[in-house]
């Protein structure tokens, strides 16, 4: 039974570092309702979990490539595309507060 938990644990840990994860965060101040943090795995608007316009940091889980865009539907040329893993970062100013929807876009 033990190796069968240490076995689980082992695959779990090596699907996420190899899926890719965008943790995303927003800086805390009154208006945003404080500090809060969502964690995506795939195309996500923003506004699906309260965070439209609201990003003001992220972390990369796993060797993934993101893509963050100013729209809400993933139009046009993405604004920034970051490859992790990668610490807590800040979104730089111009975009700060303006980020509606991110994807991944590459494993790498």
């Amino acid at each position: 039974m033990k190796l069968l938990l240490i076995l689980a644990a082992t695959a779990a840990a090596l699907f996420c570092a190899v899926e890719g994860k965008l943790v995303i965060g927003k800086h805390y101040s009154h208006r945003q309702g404080g500090d809060r943090t969502a964690t995506v795995s795939g195309p996500t608007r923003l506004s699906a979990i309260k965070f439209d316009n609201d990003m003001s940091r992220y972390r990369i889980e796993g060797k993934g490539t993101w893509a963050f865009y100013e729209g809400p539907d993933f139009n046009g040329k993405p604004s920034m595309v970051v490859t992790g893993p990668k610490g807590w970062t800040g979104v730089p100013k111009h975009l700060n507060d303006k980020i509606s929807s991110v994807k991944l876009v590459r494993m790498n």
